[in-house]
């Protein structure tokens, strides 16, 4: 392929009449410098990429990576991906990402992720999959959800999961020309370090129901979230986009003693 992956994409949707689907966020990765940059951060050992289309960042993980496990749910994109790129050490299925659960532990995973299906990739991420590193492309709305501060503007619920689930390092920021179509905002890379995590069942069911009144004091929240349970000392006057995901496993234990 060497560095043509715009003409590769556009010769596949002339030749196959492919039409991506807004549904499933089929968005082409076309930049050989993004899809090298991200091979390389994933490592050398074996990956697992979720979403292969028709193989952009396939390609050049097979050139830096030991060994490629690719799932890709559209089967018309895996045929392509099979038929026109020979990679000997690249094992391709068919099927839902967001269902499966590969068996044993992984080195890296890596992604250019539809908005789609960003957010409940993330808690697949952080239940289901044992990896130690995430190589993950994701547009920058999402990205900035995912490292926001307590306080700010995008801190949220998935904040808080994924603070605790993962170290997040910001990669560098990707242009909307690097994808065909083009979606409508810019992306950026980010690597997430695996951490271990306790209670997650119950952080989500707490975060579900506090982040239901975000601006509210924690003692106000409380009262609605969980009537009869005062909040823990010393959290009471803190409003709950303020807490941070500390605070909030603090809570839980809290909330787990108190149940």
């Amino acid at each position: 392929m060497r560095c043509g992956l715009k003409g590769y994409t556009l010769r596949f949707l002339r030749e196959t009449g492919f039409r991506p689907r807004k549904r499933l966020g089929q968005s082409f990765l076309v930049d050989c410098r993004v899809a090298k940059a991200v091979a390389r951060a994933a490592g050398q050992g074996e990956v697992y990429e979720i979403g292969t289309g028709i193989g952009a960042l396939t390609f050049y993980l097979s050139k830096t990576c030991s060994y490629v496990r690719g799932i890709e749910i559209d089967e018309r994109l895996a045929r392509y991906l099979h038929e026109n790129l020979a990679l000997p050490n690249l094992d391709l299925f068919v099927g839902d990402a967001l269902l499966h659960v590969p068996p044993g532990s992984l080195e890296t995973v890596v992604s250019s992720v539809p908005y789609s299906i960003s957010s409940p990739l993330i808690v697949h991420l952080c239940h289901n999959i044992d990896f130690r590193r995430a190589v993950l492309i994701l547009q920058e709305e999402f990205a900035r959800r995912l490292l926001a501060e307590p306080g700010s503007h995008d801190y949220g619920r998935l904040s808080v999961l994924s603070q605790l689930c993962f170290t997040i390092k910001p990669m560098f920021r990707i242009s909307r020309e690097s994808f065909l179509p083009r979606p409508r905002v810019d992306s950026h890379a980010l690597v997430l370090e695996k951490k271990a995590a306790n209670n997650l069942n119950l952080v989500e069911e707490i975060t579900r129901r506090l982040f239901t009144y975000r601006r509210r004091r924690l003692s106000a929240a409380f009262k609605k979230a969980f009537p009869g349970v005062r909040p823990p000392p010393g959290l009471a006057e803190k409003r709950v986009y303020q807490l941070s995901p500390e605070e909030i496993v603090k809570i839980t234990e809290y909330i787990g003693g108190a149940t």
